[in-house]
């Protein structure tokens, strides 16, 4: 049941953050909205 990938994002830190995300959100969000995506389902 892998459904979720390992993502490596970017935050307005410039820290690098591993986060979650389901494959198929993965494919419909851009790169550079990750961020913006995970800060709004934190």
């Amino acid at each position: 049941m892998k459904v979720f990938e390992n993502f490596k994002v970017k935050t307005l830190n410039s820290e690098d953050v591993y986060c979650y995300v389901n494959e198929k959100i993965a494919k419909t969000i851009k790169i550079g909205e990750l961020t913006k995506f995970f800060l709004q389902n934190a």
